[in-house]
């Protein structure tokens, strides 16, 4: 069906890598948005995350519309990858 995973975890920065894919059988019906909300909320809670970066592929248009769904911005873009990052304050809540 698909991964949704974290890595890279930096301790000292409290930040870590977000990625995740899903087969094209179970595109458009909100598992991944779903799934990448459970698992940030999990790594805030259980980490103390105050940044998460994921990196996608340049042309895949969907999952970097998921990420800006999920409260990411774009911080860099080449030819082969878009970088998103994600900051929390100390003191945001998740639902």
């Amino acid at each position: 069906m698909g991964i949704c995973s974290l890595h890279h975890f930096d301790k000292l920065a409290k930040s870590i890598e977000i990625g995740g894919t899903l087969s094209s059988d179970y595109w458009g019906n909100g598992m991944m948005l779903k799934a990448f909300q459970e698992v940030i909320k999990k790594s805030r809670q259980d980490f103390d995350i105050k940044r998460i970066k994921g990196k996608i592929q340049a042309n895949n248009h969907k999952a970097l519309n998921l990420v800006i769904k999920l409260g990411f911005s774009v911080f860099f873009i080449n030819e082969n990858e878009t970088v998103v990052v994600r900051e929390f304050e100390e003191n945001t809540i998740l639902s």
